[in-house]
């Protein structure tokens, strides 16, 4: 029974390869046209190496010796949307974060519920109502009932913070 199931799994990862695939190669027919008529591409990430959902292919040393809010906002940031926390964790084992060394974290069967919660008390992320997380900035109506402190924290050093204060001269 178990080698049926096993069979099963395979032919349906063999489908779910080939339909990323028509989904990529629809994305850059979009981004051609897009260009012809002088726009921007609509589907950036369709042009590099990509993987199947959704976010660039993960080199095997971009998250070695990074601190993991470092780590996670630098995976979601191009994918440009929330994701699992399975997929994260996929990225960040795949990209070389080292959960023991950084995170003192020796139980393997143990660091998805252990990055779930980290990622939930960092006020850089939001947890969706579906579980998979994102970056507070990407949702404005969250980051605006986030704390002073919170807000702070959350924008990106490239984003200046707004401030009630009037400007002096």
């Amino acid at each position: 029974m178990s080698d049926v199931l096993r069979g099963a799994i395979q032919e349906l990862a063999k489908k779910r390869e080939e339909q990323f695939a028509q989904v990529v190669e629809t994305e850059r027919a979009i981004n051609a046209i897009c260009r012809a008529l002088g726009d921007e591409p609509m589907f950036p990430d369709a042009e590099g190496d990509k993987k199947p959902g959704g976010g660039a292919k993960v080199r095997k040393d971009q998250f070695y010796g990074r601190p993991l809010a470092t780590a996670v906002q630098d995976f979601l940031e191009p994918r440009g949307h929330a994701a699992e926390p399975r997929e994260i964790l996929a990225a960040m084992q795949e990209g070389g974060f080292d959960f023991e060394e950084t995170m003192g974290w020796k139980d393997k069967k143990h660091w998805l519920r252990l990055m779930s919660i980290s990622l939930s008390k960092n006020p850089k992320f939001h947890r969706l109502k579906s579980g998979a997380f994102g970056l507070v900035k990407w949702y404005s109506t969250i980051a605006n009932k986030k704390t002073p402190r919170a807000r702070e924290q959350a924008v990106s050093e490239d984003e200046p913070a707004a401030t009630n204060e009037p400007e002096t001269r």
